[in-house]
C-alpha cells in the first residue's frame, strides 16, 4: 500500500501522532501503520482521525485510490 494523505494532513494540523493515537483510542503503533498506508482504520477509527484532523474520511482515504489497490 502507498502512503496516504493522512502524513500530510498531520503534519499541516501541527498535531503530534501520539497525541492523536490518543484521540482516536489506538495504540502509537497501530497508528504508525495507518499513517504508513500498510493499514487502513475501520470505519469508527477512521471517522475518528478524520475529525481530529478537521479532515473527512474520503480526503484522508479516497476510495478511487482505494478500489485500484492504491490505498
Amino acid at each position: 500500500m502507498h502512503r496516504t494523505r493522512l502524513k500530510q494532513r498531520i503534519m499541516e494540523s501541527g498535531l503530534k501522532q501520539a497525541h492523536i493515537s490518543k484521540i482516536v483510542g489506538v495504540t502509537s503503533s497501530t497508528f504508525s501503520l495507518y499513517v504508513n498506508g500498510k493499514r487502513l482504520p475501520d470505519v469508527i477509527i477512521g471517522q475518528k482521525i478524520a475529525r481530529a484532523l478537521g479532515a473527512t474520511v474520503e480526503e484522508l482515504w479516497p476510495l478511487d485510490e482505494a478500489e485500484n489497490g492504491r490505498a
